[in-house]
């Protein structure tokens, strides 16, 4: 890997899209994205002059980030968890992945409580895929003043993350969304967005005729990243068996299906599993291009639901009643239908001693 080879191609990338563009490179930010690689390579990376970074998760960040020069700022792009926003905003300059207004709002608390102004980026999810992250439009457009009300928060763009093509051309009509939408915003705001993030190592070139910032770059300046470390979560995406379609009219064999769903379909890990073995599906009582049909509108819908969950879908109960509704409104000619995945579930470990305990009070009764 030559970072410095690399650098400078990038670099010849960006002045040739600036000059179709009839754009100024030097209004381009090149901000790499060092997910998965080692401290050495960002610090090598840092030694070409390059001074801001891009992460795609806290843990790996609050690693990575005391190893590497103090001079350096970092943007969070990935993803962010609540209950990962006092860390986030400690460690971050930016944060480009924000997606509702309840995740403003956690980061608005965390910087108030340390006296801090939070620049971010919200994220908008234009081609609606059901794996990614972020605001639909119209929610987007809904929220933004609510957003721009809270004291610690700082709106100063939008981020998107183009589906993958081997086409970059093919991603154009989403950055050029996006564009559109940053106007909409500005009009609403009365004020200007400075910053569109969009554009990756594949198709920045597109994006930064059609208006980016910012162009995240990852694999054209770092190489392939390096094999990741196995997680918990990956050992339990290896655990899955292909799934079976499951219909019943049996209320004990729906809470079981139900549960399944609520604890572990969901997850985002398990999103991306889903859809691998979308293609093994079959069904009682149907045709199996009739059943994979259904069922795959039904793992549409149920993943939706769930990503645009509000706060009261947080818990199991209204997980399970959410589901109950989506699942009564499939095509399967039995009253009742879902998917079960013979899965190690976390939830039915910690809670067997008392699915035993009322085994053994039940014969006691007898």
């Amino acid at each position: 890997m030559d970072l410095a080879e690399n650098l400078n191609a990038i670099r010849n990338r960006i002045e040739a899209a600036c000059a179709r563009a009839g754009r100024n490179p030097d209004s381009i930010t090149l901000l790499p994205v060092s997910k998965s690689q080692p401290p050495a390579a960002v610090r090598a990376a840092a030694g070409l002059g390059l001074n801001r970074f891009a992460e795609n998760k806290v843990q790996e960040a609050k690693a990575k980030i005391p190893l590497c020069p103090d001079r350096l700022r970092w943007h969070m792009i990935g993803h962010l968890q609540s209950n990962k926003c006092r860390d986030a905003v400690r460690l971050f300059e930016m944060i480009q992945s924000v997606d509702s207004l309840a995740l403003a709002e956690e980061i608005n608390k965390r910087a108030g409580q340390t006296a801090k102004t939070m620049p971010i980026l919200l994220e908008v999810n234009l081609a609606g895929e059901a794996s990614k992250f972020g605001y639909q439009p119209d929610r987007l457009l809904a929220e933004l003043a609510q957003i721009n009300a809270l004291q610690r928060i700082e709106i100063q763009g939008l981020m998107t993350l183009a589906p993958w093509t081997p086409e970059p051309e093919k991603a154009r009509p989403i950055f050029r969304q996006l564009r559109e939408l940053k106007k909409r915003c500005e009009q609403i705001l009365g004020a200007t967005l400075p910053l569109l993030s969009m554009g990756m190592s594949g198709d920045f070139d597109v994006a930064i005729e059609e208006g980016a910032t910012l162009v995240r770059i990852g694999t054209a300046l770092f190489g392939p990243r390096p094999p990741a470390k196995k997680t918990m979560a990956a050992e339990k995406i290896n655990r899955i068996r292909r799934p079976r379609t499951y219909c019943t009219s049996r209320a004990d064999s729906l809470t079981s299906v139900l549960m399944d769903l609520t604890v572990e379909m969901f997850k985002p890990e398990m999103v991306e599993a889903l859809k691998r073995y979308e293609k093994h599906i079959v069904c009682i009582d149907k045709t199996p291009d009739e059943c994979q049909e259904s069922m795959v509108r039904l793992m549409d819908k149920a993943i939706k639901a769930y990503l645009n969950r509000g706060p009261h879908l947080r818990h199991g109960i209204a997980l399970d009643r959410q589901l109950t509704i989506i699942l009564s409104q499939t095509d399967c000619e039995r009253p009742l239908c879902g998917i079960y995945f013979n899965l190690h579930s976390p939830y039915q470990k910690k809670h067997a001693h008392r699915k035993s305990d009322v085994k053994s009070q039940r014969s006691e009764d007898n």
